[in-house]
Protein backbone atom coordinates (compact mmCIF):
# COMPACT_ATOMS: atom_id res chain seq x y z
CA UNK A 1 0.00 0.00 0.00
CA UNK A 2 2.71 2.56 1.01
CA UNK A 3 4.35 1.54 -2.67
CA UNK A 4 0.53 2.19 -4.33
CA UNK A 5 0.91 5.91 -2.81
CA UNK A 6 4.12 6.71 -3.53
CA UNK A 7 3.72 6.06 -7.05
CA UNK A 8 0.45 7.72 -7.15
CA UNK A 9 2.39 10.76 -5.60
CA UNK A 10 5.28 10.67 -8.35
CA UNK A 11 2.32 10.59 -10.76
CA UNK A 12 0.42 13.69 -9.42
CA UNK A 13 4.01 15.12 -8.92
CA UNK A 14 4.81 15.04 -12.56
CA UNK A 15 1.83 15.60 -14.22
CA UNK A 16 1.88 19.20 -12.25
CA UNK A 17 6.05 19.52 -13.55
CA UNK A 18 4.80 18.40 -16.79
CA UNK A 19 1.56 21.64 -16.99
CA UNK A 20 4.46 23.86 -15.99
CA UNK A 21 6.98 23.28 -18.79
CA UNK A 22 3.77 23.00 -21.16
CA UNK A 23 2.42 26.56 -19.72
CA UNK A 24 5.98 27.95 -19.78
CA UNK A 25 6.46 27.02 -23.73
CA UNK A 26 3.14 28.11 -24.22
CA UNK A 27 3.85 31.21 -22.62
CA UNK A 28 7.00 31.75 -24.64
CA UNK A 29 5.50 31.36 -28.22
CA UNK A 30 2.21 33.73 -27.55
CA UNK A 31 3.31 36.28 -24.89
CA UNK A 32 5.31 39.22 -26.29
CA UNK A 33 6.81 40.11 -22.64
CA UNK A 34 7.97 36.39 -22.21
CA UNK A 35 9.19 36.56 -25.29
CA UNK A 36 11.22 39.83 -24.90
CA UNK A 37 12.47 38.61 -21.27
CA UNK A 38 13.87 35.73 -22.77
CA UNK A 39 15.34 37.45 -25.57
CA UNK A 40 17.12 39.91 -23.11
CA UNK A 41 18.56 37.21 -20.85
CA UNK A 42 19.73 35.40 -23.60
CA UNK A 43 21.80 38.11 -24.78
CA UNK A 44 22.77 39.27 -21.43
CA UNK A 45 26.49 38.96 -21.06
CA UNK A 46 26.93 38.93 -17.30
CA UNK A 47 24.26 35.87 -16.78
CA UNK A 48 26.46 33.64 -19.62
CA UNK A 49 29.12 34.37 -17.02
CA UNK A 50 26.91 33.60 -14.18
CA UNK A 51 25.78 30.27 -15.48
CA UNK A 52 29.52 29.36 -17.09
Amino acid sequence: MEQELHEEKYRIVHKDGHDNVREAFDMLQSNPAVQGMVISLASDKAMWDALL
